[in-house]
């Protein structure tokens, strides 16, 4: 990965955190809150790999006789986790609406529309780009 193409994925990422957190509180929509986690461990994982990719470049030293490539693996360990947190905390959420006796209403939901479609085009530019 070079440094730009990390730095635009990070740009992003944290464009669509920012995005999709607000279309959450405008909506309410798990399924807002399930593209968040993901755009938020998209986040993480850019962040993550830049970070990764520059200190595991550092070459050997007297602390790290076969260099410093553990800290990828240790990114991902973070990674993991986030993700099992994300997962559970989604599906508990599902499960409490399921139970629920009233469905949760939702509102606005062309503005959670709009965030999603917003998050394609951005998505496919970086792709593109």
């Amino acid at each position: 990965m070079n440094i730009s193409a990390g730095l635009a994925s990070a740009s992003v990422a944290l464009v669509l955190v920012g995005l999709k957190l607000w279309a959450l509180g405008e909506t309410g929509a798990l399924s807002v809150a399930a593209s968040l986690a993901d755009s938020a461990m998209d986040l993480m994982v850019s962040l993550g790999g830049l970070a990764a990719i520059v200190y595991a470049a550092r070459p050997a030293d007297a602390d790290h006789a076969y260099g410093h490539t553990s800290a990828e693996d240790l990114a991902a360990l973070g990674q993991s986790v986030f993700i099992l947190i994300s997962a559970t905390v989604i599906g508990w959420a599902a499960i409490a609406r399921l139970l629920a006796d009233a469905p949760a209403a939702l509102t606005h939901e062309s503005r959670g529309i709009g965030v999603m479609v917003a998050s394609v085009a951005l998505t496919g530019g970086l792709v593109l780009w």
